[in-house]
């Protein structure tokens, strides 16, 4: 399986988290990545990943994004082959935010 990088998008608000419309699942077991590709403001801003569905937990701890764009931060926990997870984002001014996803994964 060749590893795949997949766009994702969160309105990040400052009074809640948000999470990113788009879904993903794991082609096999291992870590995922993510970087920023752009931010409506440059305020900063932390990411975890979570699970798919209405009862969703946390999967990851948290990565505050703190390196340019396009440089990426590995999730410190492994997903295991079948999981399906989002991206969810920290309260934040950074408005809308941009992003990729890279790993052993697909769109789900």
């Amino acid at each position: 399986m060749q590893v795949a990088t997949k766009k994702f998008g969160v309105k990040v608000v400052q009074t809640e988290k948000a999470e990113s419309d788009q879904r993903f699942k794991m082609t096999r077991t291992g870590k995922v990545k993510y970087t920023v590709t752009k931010k409506t403001w440059d305020h900063a801003v932390g990411f975890r990943l979570i699970s798919c569905g209405g009862n969703w937990r946390a999967l990851t701890g948290w990565k505050d994004f703190r390196k340019n764009y396009g440089d990426y931060y590995t999730f410190d926990k492994k997903l295991n082959r079948g999981q399906c997870f989002r991206v969810q984002a920290g309260r934040s001014w950074a408005g809308y935010v941009d992003g990729k996803v890279k790993g052993d994964l697909k769109s789900a």
